[in-house]
């Protein structure tokens, strides 16, 4: 198996939405946290587009919609694990 642009985007995508994701998360006030899954699923797509225009690779828009929410939801697995883990005060 060969490593090239195109088996590297899905697992790229995944990692990269969450911190995109998380950023935008940081900005928003705390009554609009309903748009966080909306917006892994439209930003999935756009890395998509960029990736496609740039690179010349893509998974198609509706796979990177699912990247996406893929990714928020390993990074909230993350965090249960986390408050799991934890000790509560």
């Amino acid at each position: 198996m060969t490593l090239d642009y195109q088996t590297m985007f899905g697992p790229v995508l995944v990692a990269l939405i969450p911190i995109l994701v998380n950023f935008i998360k940081k900005a928003l006030p705390a009554s609009m946290t309903w748009l966080i899954p909306i917006l892994a699923m439209i930003l999935g797509p756009i890395a998509d587009l960029i990736a496609q225009k740039a690179l010349g690779v893509g998974v198609g828009p509706v796979a990177a919609a699912a990247l996406g929410l893929a990714g928020v939801g390993l990074r909230e697995v993350v965090n249960q694990l986390k408050q799991t883990v934890a000790p509560t005060p």
